[in-house]
């Protein structure tokens, strides 16, 4: 098992990208690999910056036709993660060897998906491969036509205790902006992702950037995402009562970004700020005295206010790098990393956060990743899509 990640950004910067500019970043990828393997390479992950966007079919046939891998897999991307740095007008790539590892990719549409009431059987025919085979997933679901919470549900149903992580792709705001790269295909829809069977495991660290205000709250009243009672108060009312209950500090906080953290796990007693799933307060109904949430609710949850933190952001990943470095002694020559950052994070604390804390930890292993629409991945042995998150994908050979 071996890997190497390699960046590169054009030489000169542009309104727009040149062809030029992605034939001699291709080359130069080309040159790099050439330094490290003996043999074709196995897989290609790669995620391209939008500045590329006019050229997303030219990246994808060149990278086949030059680099020659058996299979190259990626997508676009608002900016780039990598090597310890964030970076705009970037491509990079994770090229990779695997030992007694097989590869199946798959790329499906919504429309595609068994329905509720299909047996697990449906969806290994789907996927093509047996959940007896334990294999893991990495997932990229185009936003606009793609409903990731259905996804994962559906793989968890028919793949329990495996592990399902990714990233939601970003570079644009309107359908047919996006794009998902199979081999020397482009697709502006749908969901892409492959799984991975045999002597390889994949560990994930996930680091949030909120803190919880207040106290926690049971939904009594709601219809899809207007949240209308409380505890059997009105929404409104109640959200004005916290605000004033607020220390300064959190009244600031409050002011840039109001969140809801939805639990998971409604038995979990010992519960804690990781237990949340964060989603989005986007408005209030004044007319109908609700609050619109970016998520269907269900009566009977318990939900807690949350605001985002940016020195918290970056104690929680910290702490968390930390400790997986104290509990793992991981071989850098057989070992590698995919990062996805919510976007929020980028916007919030700037370039050069979560890579470079990454590299102070493991600096020898290879990191590649994006800036995305949201994270996937594990929680309390359920699969969740992740907002306001930074998710670090250990992928590894069995064992370590």
């Amino acid at each position: 098992m071996k890997f190497i990640a390699v960046t590169e950004q054009p030489e000169l910067k542009y309104s727009r990208a040149r062809l030029s500019d992605v034939k001699k970043i291709i080359a130069n990828v080309n040159n790099k690999i050439k330094t490290s393997f003996t043999e074709q390479p196995q897989i290609i992950i790669g995620f391209i910056s939008k500045y590329y966007s006019s050229h997303y079919e030219y990246v994808s046939s060149q990278v086949m036709a030059v680099l020659k891998p058996k299979l190259f897999i990626g997508c676009s991307a608002e900016d780039i993660v990598s090597s310890g740095m964030e970076v705009k007008d970037a491509m990079t790539f994770l090229i990779a060897n695997l030992d007694e590892v097989q590869v199946n990719v798959f790329h499906i549409n919504d429309s595609d998906l068994p329905d509720e009431d299909a047996s697990p059987m449906a969806w290994e025919e789907l996927i093509k491969v047996k959940a007896s085979d334990k294999p893991k997933f990495l997932l990229f679901p185009e936003p606009f036509s793609s409903s990731a919470d259905y996804l994962v549900k559906g793989l968890d149903y028919a793949y329990p205790n495996c592990v399902k992580v990714g990233g939601i792709p970003s570079g644009g705001y309107d359908p047919q902006e996006i794009a998902l790269f199979y081999n020397d295909q482009v697709f502006y829809e749908g969901i892409l992702g492959i799984t991975l069977v045999g002597n390889l495991s994949i560990d994930t660290i996930l680091a949030h950037s909120y803190k919880p205000i207040g106290k926690s709250y049971v939904i009594t009243k709601a219809d899809r995402n207007y949240l209308y009672e409380l505890n059997n108060q009105n929404a409104l009312t109640v959200i004005k009562d916290l605000l004033t209950s607020l220390n300064e500090n959190e009244r600031e906080l409050s002011k840039k970004s109001m969140l809801i953290g939805i639990l998971g796990n409604e038995f979990k007693t010992d519960i804690a700020s990781d237990d949340f799933l964060i989603r989005e307060l986007v408005g209030l109904e004044i007319n109908h005295g609700a609050l619109v949430v970016g998520e269907f609710l269900q009566t009977g949850k318990t939900i807690q206010f949350h605001v985002n933190d940016s020195a918290l952001a970056i104690e929680d990943l910290r702490f968390k790098l930390n400790n997986y470095r104290k509990t793992h002694n991981l071989d850098s020559d057989q070992t590698a990393a995919l990062i996805f950052s919510c976007l929020s994070r980028k916007d919030n604390y700037g370039y050069n956060q979560d890579g470079s804390y990454f590299k102070d930890y493991f600096k020898n292993i290879p990191l590649i990743g994006f800036f995305g629409n949201g994270e996937i991945a594990p929680t309390e042995n359920q699969t969740f899509v992740h907002g306001y998150t930074t998710l670090i994908c250990i992928i590894k050979k069995e064992g370590q």
